[in-house]
């Protein structure tokens, strides 16, 4: 408005006539601390990585895209897992590797395949012969 003239501070308060920031610094630190204490117990729920996967993690999804893309049944599929294990892996990690593999194969969906880089055609095409 033309005219007058208003302080910054007064352009963020309620219209009541209440000049009072002390109110509205409460509310942020309340809000702040609630956010913290929740970001914590959030923070310890989660666990760290595993290892293992991260070791393996590209061979792991190399190998589901192959079944996906390939069109692969439940035996061929493990069949396969278990040749690409036995060459490409030390022996002592291989029932571990061809475990999280079929996990990983039977956890598959819709919502987690682009983790795999896989199309939802090819994976529901695929999904018909799993």
């Amino acid at each position: 408005m033309i005219g007058l003239e208003m302080d910054p501070e007064s352009q963020f308060m309620p219209r009541t006539g209440i000049n009072r920031v002390d109110l509205l610094l409460d509310v942020f630190v309340w809000a702040y601390e609630r956010s913290t204490l929740r970001y914590s117990e959030a923070r310890a729920y989660l666990m760290d990585p595993d290892p293992f996967i991260e070791n393996y993690d590209a061979d792991i999804r190399n190998i589901i895209r192959q079944v996906v893309d390939k069109k692969q049944s439940k035996k061929i599929a493990n069949n396969n897992i278990n040749d690409w294990a036995q060459k490409h892996i030390p022996e002592s990690d291989q029932a571990r590797f061809i475990e999280v593999v079929e996990t990983e194969l039977l956890l598959l969906h819709e919502g987690n395949i682009a983790k795999f880089k896989i199309k939802p055609v090819d994976f529901y095409a695929w999904q018909t012969i799993w």
